[in-house]
């Protein structure tokens, strides 16, 4: 198993692998055995777990107080068994990977205190939508969380094949030199320092607009700023369309002239055009086609007087204009929703 290897065996983490490597060829595991999930169910884990059996496992009962296997000193302070010096047990036991392999089967029934999830619930919600995640992460978490899946349907404790139904991979935001923004590097944007002077639907809609969502993106303030423009804009026209609109009377298309039916035909373009992005993830094309309609109801204010502007095309535009952006600005809408069009509860 070890042949192509360059060890440092003189290293800390040399020896380590040297260690498991001489374990597994006891074992009698080779790299054949290794599959695309890692290792071969079939060879690979029957012979981990007949060597696991042969191991005395010591459950640990740690003090209520106590919230981390690191924080209790009289677990991990203990005696070399080799050579009898003092020594200190390792307490990273859990990998991370493990909870988030299956937590989405939870969201499926939170309250059940009798079981992870029952069954009914799983198969009643399973498989997920959609999955967004980076790419580095989404790959090996996608395949950690498709493994339990299947295992987990192999004890029977549910009946979907796949967790997920659709992947998409976010793209990153880089910065003014282009480097990618990571905490680590300390060259974040915070979101504060764009949610306190604009509010959190401008940082939302500005993300969305810049670029598709699986493709990276250099960070412009500028964009923030044309985003929070538009919100305004639209909320303007909005107001306007209420004002000019009746939601009581009865929408007759024969009766429209062309100035109205322009904005006729760019709402139902924008109202297909928002669909079908939104079932595609585009949402920076859905926002273009809204940021159309808003140009085009404008336009129709500008070119008519109140009394000759079409009531229930005007309320019909200023609801549509709401819903197609309460998913991007769901804030802006729903005070739209409630204060201006005079709905109940929100608009999505």
């Amino acid at each position: 198993l070890a042949e192509g290897l360059a060890l440092d065996t003189e290293t800390k983490e040399g020896k380590l692998i040297a260690a498991i490597i001489d374990v597994l060829d006891e074992m009698s595991i080779r790299f054949e055995d290794i599959d695309d999930n890692l290792v071969d169910l079939e060879d690979g884990l029957d012979a981990v777990s007949d060597d696991l059996s042969e191991v005395e496992e010591t459950l640990y009962e740690m003090d209520d107080d106590d919230e981390e296997l690191d924080d209790d000193a009289e677990y991990f302070e203990t005696t070399c068994p080799v050579c009898g010096r003092p020594a200190k047990r390792e307490t990273d036991t859990m990998d991370t990977f493990t909870c988030s392999s299956w937590y989405y089967l939870r969201y499926t029934d939170p309250h059940n205190t009798e079981l992870p999830f029952s069954r009914e619930a799983a198969d009643r919600w399973m498989p997920v939508d959609n999955y967004i995640g980076g790419i580095e992460h989404a790959i090996l978490h996608l395949l950690y969380s498709r493994f339990f899946t299947k295992a987990l349907r192999d004890l029977g404790l549910l009946s979907v094949d796949e967790p997920f139904t659709n992947l998409l991979c976010q793209g990153m935001v880089k910065d003014e030199n282009g480097d990618t923004m990571s905490k680590s590097k300390g060259n974040v944007v915070p979101p504060s320092s764009v949610i306190e002077p604009y509010g959190a639907d401008t940082m939302r809609l500005a993300i969305l607009f810049i670029a598709p969502p699986e493709k990276d993106f250099d960070w412009d303030p500028k964009a923030v700023e044309g985003a929070n423009r538009f919100i305004k804009r639209a909320w303007r026209i909005v107001w306007q369309l209420v004002q000019s609109g009746d939601a009581n009377v009865a929408f007759d298309k024969s009766v429209l002239d062309e100035t109205a039916l322009k904005l006729y035909r760019e709402r139902h373009r924008t109202i297909a055009k928002c669909t079908e992005d939104f079932d595609r993830g585009q949402f920076n094309t859905a926002i273009s086609a809204v940021m159309e309609l808003v140009n085009a109801a404008s336009a129709y204010l500008n070119a008519t007087e109140g009394a000759d502007r079409d009531k229930a095309l005007c309320y019909g535009v200023a609801k549509d204009i709401v819903s197609v952006l309460a998913p991007i600005c769901p804030f802006w809408a729903d005070e739209l929703w409630h204060e201006a069009l005079g709905w109940e509860g929100n608009a999505y």
